[in-house]
């Protein structure tokens, strides 16, 4: 066989069809880490590094890209200062009542315009890569910044009904989103890319009873867009969601990631065995520990021997999307060369 461009190996294992290697995503370098990737490996941007690296995905953030800019805050009247996922305050006060968040005047856009999105998808297209776009649709993150960390918990229980209500009204902003982005772009995007970190080092976030209650029934509306549109769906939760991945499969979630290494029967070996190839895994490489802190001949020994266990239905990557400043240059090479090697 000859060598694949990253796009027609992504197309192909997410087909389940034969290809020349696995798939490898080097990930999106932090801005500190972006400084250091580029005076080590002579490139002026991450386009150069993902090029020179052999990745065979681009992950363009639509949010950025769109007008307007963001939909992370979905309702007109509230401007909330320096919101940090799940660590922050409620963005509003006193929502007692479904009423209440009536009262926040939500957006109801039905289309978005794209005028920055273009160029990034031809670039993308010029470099033969797959991509993964989309909105976020991170409903869990709105979730904790909407109602507060501790507050949205005991929502959950006490005031379930209201929880709902917020979890439909950002999917539909959501889907709307989408929508827009899909249809103009229909045969352009491979993977709609959606976070919601579910999971923690050592457990999943909320039961299993709660997550198909509270949150599957909304993945599968996103999930069931981007498969109406000829699109995959990746699901990216940090974390021990290993209880909640026979759900995932039976929705239709095409790729998992990012696979975190050092967290509770997330190893390489419990989920090949455990789920074959019921879906593509994405990630794996270990960011905790052996990426920031190991030496390039254990990050190339690593990538092997997760490659030995998963085959080729599998895109290696990071094991956290972010590539931090304290990972070495040399083992982001070590990690791209063995990625990449054709066996």
């Amino acid at each position: 066989m000859s060598e694949l461009t990253g796009k027609q190996r992504i197309n192909l294992i997410l087909k389940g069809k034969d290809v020349d290697r696995s798939g490898f995503w080097l990930g999106k370098p932090h801005p500190d880490a972006l400084r250091i990737i580029k005076k080590y490996f002579k490139v002026h941007s991450v386009r150069g590094a993902e090029v020179l690296l052999k990745s065979d995905i681009r992950w363009i953030m639509a949010g950025n890209y769109a007008f307007p800019p963001s939909t992370a805050l979905m309702f007109k009247n509230v401007r909330k200062r320096n919101v940090r996922h799940s660590t922050s305050d409620a963005i509003v006060k006193d929502i007692k009542t479904i009423e209440d968040i009536e009262n926040l005047n939500w957006i109801n856009r039905e289309k978005y315009l794209f005028p920055f999105y273009d160029r990034k998808l031809r670039t993308a297209e010029q470099d033969n890569m797959a991509v993964f776009s989309g909105g976020h649709c991170h409903i869990w993150h709105f979730l904790l910044d909407f109602f507060g960390l501790e507050e949205c918990f005991m929502l959950m229980y006490e005031n379930p009904e209201l929880v709902k209500d917020v979890i439909n009204r950002a999917t539909n902003c959501w889907l709307k989103f989408n929508n827009t982005l899909y249809k103009k772009y229909s045969g352009r995007i491979d993977a709609g890319f959606y976070f919601n970190d579910l999971g923690t080092q050592l457990d999943s976030m909320v039961s299993v009873d709660m997550f198909r209650e509270f949150f599957l029934p909304y993945f599968k509306k996103f999930i069931d867009q981007a498969h109406s549109f000829g699109i995959k769906c990746c699901l990216h939760s940090c974390g021990s969601i290993d209880r909640y991945i026979p759900d995932l499969i039976n929705a239709g979630v095409d790729i998992l990631h990012p696979i975190q290494a050092k967290a509770k029967n997330m190893g390489a070996e419990h989920l090949k065995t455990t789920y074959g190839d019921s879906l593509v895994f994405m990630g794996g490489l270990d960011a905790q520990d052996i990426l920031p802190f190991g030496s390039p001949d254990e990050v190339r020994t690593e990538v092997k021997r997760l490659r030995d266990i998963f085959g080729n239905n599998f895109i290696l990557s990071p094991s956290h999307e972010a590539i931090l400043s304290n990972i070495p240059p040399e083992n982001l090479r070590a990690m791209a060369e063995e990625a990449t090697k054709i066996y």
